[in-house]
């Protein structure tokens, strides 16, 4: 199937659909696993607990939509399998859930051709239904990872402004391509890699870079996909779009990291290549072994036939399929309630080889949002505080929102503000109370300063910090006693990262990082 103007060849039709829609993928297994236990039940009951002359053709019945609808995705990957020579372990599941199946099929009509032999409608209907369990268990913990690839997605613009010599027009996103000159307007999301050609505004590259801190970008200022212009109006000229942009490189990462698989399945598919032909060798050697026992006896021919489906039933993976997911399952719940998320359920085989532990920045080590670290002012704080609010409310900017958070929590705020204007990079100005409020952003080491004037005056300094989280100092310390490196990978200032790192004890860090360096570097 060809997806975002790539071609992808996939081993079975089943991991085609889970990679096109995973959602969808969830739904169908949820009503065949629905089906599973709803018709399976019955079976294992009526099987040991009644007695009644029709009972095999009420198990057959009851048996038929859980081998031949719930469980039709094994044999659809089995198929694929053996068509592309590759093993796994669909071709267990079929292999033992058909042949429990059709015996029991020919035992149910033609109950004299094998004397005292039992049906096995029990055996092949639990076995799909608990792997079945499996796998949706499965599906429901990589999901995650793939709404995650979602989200990002969904943030991106369907409609672009293509900026030309007669104006401006809007096209759809997908026909952007390098060389066009496109308009991004005060809240919309840059949709293509490339350079500010005119205009100055605020980005904010949270969605890329999981910093918090706007950036300020103006003509010659390198852009990135993904990220929203808070304020003003820029031209960027593009550089990359559609596949090679930033923001879908990001997209194929995470839809990699969905679909990984975790050693123990990769183990299992590569164990199935070689056990099935065991397994059939086996069964084959027990039923001519019993029969060869048997030969001149006299005795009932059924028990090489009962041997050989007894090896191959026996045989099916059911422990394997379930162990897994369910592992998997527990373990992504369990760090999920510390807020630990796995993009990549293979990483669990690794967490014991683990030789040093890298952390991002902001969010991470430091709390997700600014906070005033102290205030230094000339005139009373509750007046202070109030020109503050009246002017900072009017921003989206996450300095602007902390301040005026701030402000509602200790000041009065009697004041209004009218006249506001927002300088991208520069601050925010207006009037209040009948005199000239200008608030103007700097940056500092530990975060951002605003100063504010009244009417030209200095009437003092607010300076704002990422707080870094209290615990964050003895994790670092009880990972270097367990003999890890600790590392600290942002897209923060240099400047910042050095100062945060020196302040937990974290040893090696890197700043200025997009999210490629940063996946270069976890993977050097």
């Amino acid at each position: 199937m060809e997806k975002n103007g790539k071609t992808y060849y996939f081993c079975s039709r089943d991991c085609m659909e889970k990679f096109m829609s995973p959602e969808d993928q969830v739904k169908r297994l949820k009503v065949r696993l629905i089906v599973a236990w709803l018709f399976s039940l019955p079976v294992l009951l009526l099987t040991y607990l009644t007695h009644f002359p029709a009972k095999d053709y009420v198990l057959l019945a009851l048996a038929l939509p859980v081998q031949f609808y719930a469980g039709l995705g094994f044999y659809s990957g089995a198929y694929q399998a053996l068509k592309n020579r590759m093993g796994n372990m669909d071709i267990l599941i079929s292999l033992g859930t058909l042949t429990a199946f059709f015996f029991s099929l020919f035992i149910t009509f033609f109950r004299n051709a094998i004397p005292g032999s039992g049906v096995y409608f029990d055996a092949s209907s639990f076995i799909i239904t608990l792997i079945l369990t499996g796998s949706f268990i499965e599906s429901v913990t990589k999901r995650s990872a793939g709404d995650a690839a979602s989200r990002l997605l969904e943030i991106m613009p369907k409609t672009a402004h293509l900026v030309t010599y007669s104006g401006v027009k809007n096209i759809p996103a997908d026909q952007v391509k390098a060389g066009d000159r496109i308009s991004i307007r005060a809240g919309e999301v840059i949709l293509a890699d490339g350079t500010v050609d005119d205009g100055t505004g605020d980005v904010d590259p949270s969605a890329i870079t999981g910093e918090q801190e706007p950036l300020t970008v103006k003509p010659g200022d390198h852009v990135i996909s993904g990220m929203k212009n808070m304020n003003g109006a820029i031209t960027v000229l593009v550089e990359k779009a559609g596949q090679d942009s930033t923001i879908s490189r990001i997209y194929e990462m995470l839809q990699a990291a969905s679909s990984g698989r975790a050693k123990i399945q990769r183990v299992a598919d590569i164990f199935s290549t070689y056990f099935v032909p065991v397994v059939l060798i086996s069964a084959a050697i027990s039923a001519i072994t019993w029969a060869m026992i048997l030969r001149g006896t006299g005795l009932d021919i059924s028990i090489p036939v009962l041997a050989f489906v007894s090896v191959v039933v026996i045989a099916c993976p059911c422990a394997i399929g379930l162990a897994a997911p369910i592992v998997m399952l527990i373990t992504s719940s369990t760090a999920s309630s510390k807020g630990i998320l796995f993009k990549n359920t293979s990483v669990l085989d690794r967490l014991a080889r683990t030789t040093m532990v890298v952390f991002d920045k902001t969010g991470t080590v430091t709390e997700s949002v600014p906070s005033i670290a102290r205030i230094e002012t000339n005139m009373e704080m509750d007046e202070f505080l109030s020109y503050a609010y009246a002017i900072e409310s009017h921003s989206n900017h996450p300095v602007a929102r902390a301040i005026a958070r701030y402000c509602r929590e200790h000041g009065t705020l009697e004041s209004a503000a009218s006249d506001v204007s927002e300088k991208p990079g520069t601050g925010i100005q207006g009037s209040v109370g009948g005199h000239t409020i200008i608030m103007e952003r700097s940056r500092e080491t530990t975060g951002s300063a605003v100063s504010m004037s009244v009417d030209g005056v200095s009437a003092g300094t607010i300076f704002m910090e990422y707080k870094i989280r209290p615990e964050m100092p003895g994790v670092v310390a009880k990972l270097h006693e367990m003999g890890m490196k600790v590392a600290m990978v942002s897209g923060d200032r240099r400047d910042a990262v050095e100062s945060v790192a020196g302040s937990t004890g974290i040893d090696i860090y890197e700043g200025e990082c997009t999210p490629e360096e940063k996946a270069a570097i976890i993977q050097g």
